[in-house]
C-alpha cells in the first residue's frame, strides 16, 4: 500500500471542493490500491472501490471535483508513479487529465479502456506525456470507428508515438536516419546536363524566338516541326501571386485545350494541331510578343542520342489592342525533340505544349524595375 499525508490539503473550500471527509476516504482507496512493487496505481471501477463504498462514499472520476481532487493526492504522495489504471470510470472526455504530466511527468503506462470518449482527438489532451511507451483505449466508442486495425494503429501512433497500443506492440513508424537539413538548398535556375546538350538546346530557343517574335518569322517555324508533330495550347485564368487578374487572355481562350474544362472529346482532338503545316498556320494567328530572354528557366529532363525533352519557363510582352500597351504574360512550354543534323546538334519538333498565364502585379513592377531575376523567381 502507499502511506500517504493526512492534514491540511490545500482546497480551496469553495463551490464543489470535495469534502476533507470524502477526500480522507479517497486517500485510504489510493493506499490500498497501490502497487509498490510495480510503482502503478489501479483506479479501475473507481466508483464501485470496496474502502469508499465501507466509508459511505462514492466517487465518480468524470467530475472535475473529484479528479482534481485525486490528482493532488497522487501528486502529493506518488508523483513518480510510472503506471496509471483508469478504465471503467465513464469518462466521456480526457479534460480532467489535459495537465497529467505535471502531476505524474515519468508515467510510462496509461489504461483509460472501457471509457466512453467518442473522438480520438480526446487523445491531444495526453500529449504532454513524453515518457508514455504504452495505453489502452479498447472499449471506448472511438476505438471501433476505424475501417482496419492497421489505420487504428497507425492513427494512435501517429498521435502519441506509443510503442505498445491495447497490450500489443506497435510496429515501428518507417523513417529515414537522416540529419534534419537547416534550411532548405538554394534554388537552382534550371538544369540542363552536360555543356553539349546546353549548348544545344539554347541554340534551338534562339532561332526558335528570333523566328516567333518578328513580323512574319513564324512561317519560318515550319521548318522546327516534324511532319507528324502535335501543338497544344492552354490557359490558366489564375496567377502565381493568388486571385489577381491581367489584361484579358480571349486571343488564347479560344484555342486553349485545359482539360479540366474542355469536356467533350470532339472538342478536345480539333483543339489538338496536328501536322507541321497546321500548327505554323496556327503559330501566325496568336497574338504579336516579345519575349524576354533573362526570364527562361529552362529544364531538360531527358536527353539520349536520338532525342531531347525540355521545358522551357518565362515572360513575353504582347501588343494590346491598336493603343500600342503591352500586357506581361508568363508561359511554359513543353518540347519533345528528336535530333538531327551532323553530330545531333539540331533539333526537331515531336510534341509542343504551351501554357500561358496573366502575371502577377508583382512581376510585373519587378520586369519595369530592371529585376528579371525576380519575374523568373515566380515561374
Amino acid at each position: 500500500g502507499l502511506a500517504l499525508r493526512s492534514g491540511d490539503s490545500g482546497r480551496g473550500g469553495g463551490p464543489g471542493s470535495v469534502s476533507l471527509q470524502t477526500e480522507e476516504a479517497i486517500k485510504l482507496a489510493l493506499g490500498e490500491r497501490y502497487n509498490t512493487a510495480a510503482n502503478a496505481l489501479d483506479l479501475s471501477d473507481f466508483y464501485n472501490d470496496d474502502v469508499l463504498r465501507q466509508n459511505g462514499e462514492r466517487v465518480i472520476l468524470g467530475r472535475a471535483n473529484y479528479m482534481e481532487t485525486v490528482l493532488r493526492i497522487i501528486r502529493d504522495n506518488c508523483s513518480q508513479l510510472q503506471g496509471l489504471k483508469l478504465s471503467s470510470n465513464r469518462l466521456m472526455t480526457l479534460d480532467g487529465l489535459k495537465n497529467l504530466e505535471t502531476v505524474v511527468p515519468n508515467l510510462q503506462f496509461l489504461d483509460i479502456s472501457d471509457n466512453q470518449i467518442r473522438s480520438e482527438a480526446e487523445l491531444d489532451k495526453l500529449k504532454g506525456l513524453s515518457q508514455l511507451k504504452s495505453i489502452v483505449l479498447k472499449g471506448n466508442p472511438f476505438a471501433t470507428q476505424y475501417k482496419t486495425p492497421g489505420s487504428y494503429v497507425s492513427s494512435i501512433q501517429s498521435r502519441l508515438g506509443v510503442t505498445e497500443l491495447d497490450g500489443q506492440p506497435v510496429p515501428a513508424r518507417i523513417g529515414f536516419d537522416l540529419p534534419a537539413p537547416s534550411s532548405l538548398p538554394p534554388s537552382k535556375d534550371g538544369y540542363c546536363g552536360d555543356d553539349r546538350v546546353r549548348a544545344v538546346v539554347h541554340k534551338f530557343l534562339e532561332t526558335y524566338y528570333a523566328c516567333y517574335d518578328v513580323p512574319r518569322g513564324r512561317e519560318r517555324l515550319l521548318e522546327a516541326y516534324t511532319e507528324d508533330a502535335l501543338f497544344s495550347l492552354s490557359v490558366c485564368s489564375g496567377t502565381s501571386a493568388g486571385k489577381q487578374r491581367g489584361p484579358p487572355l480571349g486571343d488564347y481562350v479560344r484555342q486553349s485545350r485545359n482539360l479540366m474544362r474542355v469536356r467533350d472529346s470532339v472538342k478536345r482532338s480539333e483543339l489538338l494541331k496536328r501536322g507541321r503545316l497546321r500548327i505554323a498556320s496556327h503559330l501566325n494567328e496568336l497574338p504579336r510578343t516579345t519575349h524576354v530572354p533573362s526570364t527562361f528557366k529552362i529544364d531538360v529532363s531527358l536527353s539520349t542520342p536520338t532525342c531531347v525533352v525540355f521545358s522551357v519557363g518565362g515572360a513575353f510582352q504582347e501588343a494590346s489592342g491598336s493603343n500600342s500597351r503591352t500586357a506581361l504574360r508568363l508561359f511554359t512550354r513543353f518540347f519533345v525533340c528528336i535530333r538531327s543534323g551532323a553530330g545531333g546538334d539540331s533539333l526537331l519538333i515531336v510534341n509542343d505544349q504551351l501554357q500561358i498565364r496573366n502575371a502577377s502585379l508583382q512581376q510585373v513592377k519587378a520586369l519595369e524595375e530592371g529585376a528579371p531575376s525576380a519575374v523568373a523567381s515566380g515561374l
